[in-house]
């Protein structure tokens, strides 16, 4: 991943470029930005939720939440470029929406 190699990830609150600094920096390069997004979502589910990319099932030993059965996302970007996604969670065990519905 290309990004700011003096920020030292050692630490436990390590010093940040301004926000300024940023704003700039992701002008320059969004595509870099996009990137880096998708990369720590793929991160959140794969460790935290415990997803397999490849099989695209939930790993044997699942996650935080148990094992995911599926999920959906939509990422967005905010007036102020801030990336966010929404996420829904379907997990195996739960109830069926249509279930829950009646």
């Amino acid at each position: 991943m290309c990004g700011d190699e003096t920020v030292d990830l050692t630490k436990r609150f390590p010093h940040l470029v301004p926000s300024r600094e940023r704003a700039i920096r992701l002008a320059n390069d969004p595509v870099a930005a996009a990137d880096f997004f998708h990369f720590s979502i793929m991160c959140i589910f794969d460790f935290l939720f415990g997803w397999d990319y490849e099989k695209k099932c939930s790993k044997k030993e699942g996650g935080i939440l148990g094992h995911l059965r599926a999920y959906y996302g939509v990422p967005e970007l905010t007036e102020r470029a801030n990336f966010h996604g929404h996420f829904l969670i379907w997990l195996m065990g739960g109830l069926n929406p249509m279930d829950l519905h009646q």
